[in-house]
């Protein structure tokens, strides 16, 4: 019979399965038990979405917050194995300790009351790489360079932080599409990661080899030891499908594939597709057989793409440095102390503060020099200027140049800018007559009995499914019956039943059926006549195993 847990065929005299250590239940029904349960009472698991050889992953939702997550649970037969469990916590202290957009994120950690050991990672809905190449065959260049990129990006981040990763494939890169025609990757699977300074020697020991035999680098079959550009050969055969359709050695016998990766130059890939020989270089320097003749980082791999392709990417301007904390000022506000947080003063001089040094300086030597032409200053016995008194209304001076006062040479500029500069005598304002605006028709009211008539008429209309004629007709009435909180009431939940309809359909056709279930409830009790959601809601519930199981 076939596992529930992890879809491995096993005997039907066995009672445990041979892979994750499932056991039979006694009316020979398949049923996870981990679906419908919550995790350390925060996570409810939803469905599986994927197995591998350690553990199963399953999409999860958090309790309070109600966001997606993906958790992973350690095979029931690898709980009581120290080793295996200490490798289990190892990825997920990898996860920890790396932050990149190309890596995926680490939640939470934990062992759950019975005894399992589970992480909660990042959910990231999308298509694995695999599933791409076997349905399109092969990829265009400018395509497939992009998804090695952000690999080899992410990669990057793993190798600064001290990790291998040791199994990269095509079935550990998830793609997510960001924008039409674009993708998003994700690297995931830090399973057999490798920690470079060996914090934990006992749990590797040597000779042993680890990985997949189709994307093994020769010294990782070897059972040698393992550094950045066993990655680096990994992304080439990886680059070396996306362009081919198929890995460079491949066979039925892993044994044999192994031993071609370690001493079998391979087919150049020009000779199987259309590749451009400046990529065709970077390929066949990734699979070289000696680590010292690869890129020694996937960095140096990726300015080798951008230049294979005649990519020129612009170097990024610097970011600027953090600037300094705000600090707290105390203020007094209504007789009480308090403090409120003023940022730091720039106190680097700006073009603008010069500019208003200069205007300053120039107004300054502007009045002294028309002081110094009218007055000359002032001279012992004259009488002092009267000062106009505050409280009356200060006019214009009328000033009087005498005919026969000759004007110096090197004072006509000066007086110039000082005749121009005398104040203008006041302008009257010239009155502005508007013209009358007739006053906007008033609509007759609407009288209650034909507004409790068009109000139900909205709501047969929702009844029947037809979400956009409630609309419009909830609409019509709110515009005749303005501030009628009923009806706008109704306008609201019609468009609140919509947008759930388009949130359930979404659910379905990523065939999660349980969301849609649980989204397009609510919906029908609403709408029952909406066919729609009707029709998703019988083909999730005949989907479903009964709840009773």
């Amino acid at each position: 019979m076939k596992c529930a847990r992890c879809d491995h065929d096993f005997p039907d005299t066995d009672r445990f399965c041979g892979r994750c250590g499932l056991a039979r239940t006694t009316d020979g029904t398949s049923v996870d038990p981990l679906v419908g349960l919550t995790i350390s009472g925060r996570y409810t698991i939803e469905r599986r979405i994927g197995v591998g050889g350690m553990g199963t992953v399953y999409l999860g939702t958090h309790c309070v917050l109600g966001h997606r997550v993906a958790v992973k649970v350690l095979h029931e037969r690898f709980a009581r194995d120290p080793q295996l469990k200490q490798r289990f916590e190892n990825e997920a202290r990898t996860y920890g300790k790396l932050s990149h957009p190309n890596l995926v994120s680490l939640h939470d950690f934990g062992n759950a009351p019975d005894g399992t050991l589970y992480m909660v990672m990042e959910y990231c809905p999308g298509t694995m790489l695999s599933v791409l190449v076997r349905e399109r065959k092969t990829l265009v260049a400018p395509l497939a360079v992009d998804v090695i990129t952000q690999i080899a990006q992410g990669l990057t981040a793993a190798h600064n932080g001290g990790f291998v990763h040791r199994d990269l494939k095509p079935d550990n890169v998830m793609l997510m599409e960001s924008r039409p025609g674009k993708y998003h990757v994700k690297l995931l699977d830090f399973g057999i990661a490798k920690n470079l300074d060996e914090e934990f020697p006992n749990l590797t020991q040597a000779g042993m080899v680890f990985g997949t035999p189709e994307y093994m680098s020769p010294e990782q079959a070897r059972g040698e030891r393992v550094d950045e550009r066993t990655d680096v050969y990994a992304l080439g055969t990886i680059l070396y499908e996306l362009l081919t359709g198929k890995p460079p050695f491949t066979g039925t016998n892993k044994m044999n594939v192994m031993h071609r990766q370690a001493s079998e130059p391979p087919t150049p890939p020009s000779t199987l597709a259309e590749v451009p020989l400046s990529l065709e270089a970077v390929v066949l320097r990734c699979l070289e057989k000696r680590a010292e003749d690869r890129f020694p980082t996937a960095a140096a791999l990726i300015e080798a793409l951008e230049a294979a392709l005649g990519i020129d990417a612009p170097n990024a301007p610097p970011l600027p440095a953090p600037r300094e904390q705000p600090t707290k000022t105390p203020t007094i506000h209504n007789g009480q102390l308090s403090a409120r947080f003023t940022p730091p003063p720039d106190r680097t001089p700006s073009p603008r503060h010069w500019l208003g040094v200069a205007a300053v300086a120039g107004v300054f030597t502007l009045g002294l020099g028309a002081a110094m032409f009218w007055g000359g200053g002032d001279k012992p016995g004259d009488a002092p200027a009267p000062s106009p008194a505050i409280a009356g209304p200060v006019l214009p001076p009328t000033p009087e140049a005498p005919a026969s006062v000759a004007t110096p040479l090197s004072a006509a500029p000066l007086s110039a800018a000082v005749a121009s500069a005398a104040p203008k005598p006041p302008v009257k304002p010239v009155a502005v007559v508007k013209p009358a605006v007739k006053p906007a028709p008033v609509a007759p009211a609407m009288t209650q009995k034909a507004r409790n008539k068009a109000l139900g008429d909205a709501k047969k209309s929702l009844k029947a499914g037809q979400f956009d004629d409630a609309d419009r007709r909830a609409t019509d009435l709110l515009k005749a019956t303005p501030g009628d909180t009923e009806v706008k009431t109704f306008r609201d939940s019609v468009r609140k039943t919509r947008e759930a309809l388009t949130k359930g359909k979404a659910a379905y056709d990523r065939h999660d059926c349980v969301a849609a279930l649980r989204i397009l409830g609510p919906v029908l009790d609403a709408a029952p006549g909406a066919q729609a959601a009707s029709r998703i809601v019988n083909t999730c519930q005949a989907a479903l195993p009964p709840k009773e199981l």
